[in-house]
């Protein structure tokens, strides 16, 4: 746990909007605990946050703070995207969970945006944040 809470360190020391956007990030992963007991596709994505998580530590405890870490979110959420916008329904139809999935899929196609770029820069020699 103790390289978890070096890594929220190493985020507070750099620009507080990447701060917040990744505090953005790990409570809508946290909500969706409210959701995986009634709901297939909030399992899912519960499970890409462990993947997720597994997965950046690694990352982090090899190259340290970098642009590679977007890496994780690349793995985990390209597949889970295109998962969770196919088994959607109108929004109107939806259920809570479901609702809420709505705003977690645009959470993680925006963090999806920050870390292709992020990767890219990192593939071509920028590895520093």
């Amino acid at each position: 746990m103790d390289i978890q809470f070096d890594l929220v360190d190493r985020i507070a020391e750099g620009p507080q909007w990447i701060y917040w956007w990744t505090r953005v990030i790990d409570t809508s992963n946290w909500l969706l605990l409210l959701f995986v007991y009634f709901d297939r596709r909030a399992r899912w994505a519960f499970l890409a946050w462990v993947v997720n998580i597994v997965i950046i530590l690694t990352l982090y405890n090899v190259y340290g703070y970098t642009r590679i870490l977007g890496l994780a979110h690349i793995i985990a959420w390209t597949p889970l995207l295109p998962y969770l916008l196919a088994q959607r329904r109108p929004f109107a139809k939806e259920n809570w969970a479901g609702r809420y999935l709505y705003w977690f899929m645009g959470v993680i196609t925006i963090s999806l945006i920050f870390d292709y770029i992020d990767v890219a820069r990192y593939f071509m020699g920028d590895t520093g944040w």
